[in-house]
């Protein structure tokens, strides 16, 4: 680590534009055996909704999703993943092994309780990819909309 950090600093200081470097973000590196989409918006009927499903480049292609009323327990979370070819993937499929199911519950959960809590104030919620192998499920990209109304009525109050 302390090696690559001497060398990003040292191609940093032969730029032309010398840019100041404040610090360096150190990111655990996980091989993905699936990418996931685990995300969560304010529907205006039904209220606080979460999404799971296929994600990274496969989001569009499989369109494997399924949706679910937020706030989430672990068993709702897990109903929810069983909805999905992606769910099926998860547990083990054609011999590959089952990959940390676990994480994913716990991201649903974690989500769901989020956007429950929040009211009105977060718009949306996308977390795309959420990578998972047999040991770890980890959040790699996020997006949050907040409701700018309702946040700033949050703000005066």
């Amino acid at each position: 680590m302390r090696a690559a950090f001497n060398q990003i600093t040292a191609r940093v200081k032969k730029l032309k534009n010398k840019p100041k470097v404040d610090g360096v973000l150190i990111a655990q590196q996980v091989k993905a055996q699936l990418e996931l989409v685990i995300g969560a918006s304010l529907d205006a009927e039904m209220g606080p909704v979460v999404l799971f499903g296929s994600g990274g480049i496969d989001i569009e292609l499989m369109k494997d999703v399924a949706l679910a009323g937020a706030p989430l327990d672990a068993a709702e979370a897990k109903a929810l993943i069983g909805r999905t070819k992606a769910g099926v993937k998860l547990r083990g499929y054609r011999g590959k092994p089952a990959l940390h199911e676990a994480s994913a519950v716990k991201a649903l959960v974690g989500l769901s309780n989020l956007m429950a809590d929040a009211g009105n104030r977060v718009a949306s919620i996308d977390v795309n990819p959420f990578l998972i192998n047999e040991r770890t499920g980890v959040a790699v990209d996020a997006l949050i909309v907040l409701n700018n109304a309702a946040a700033m009525r949050a703000a005066v109050s």
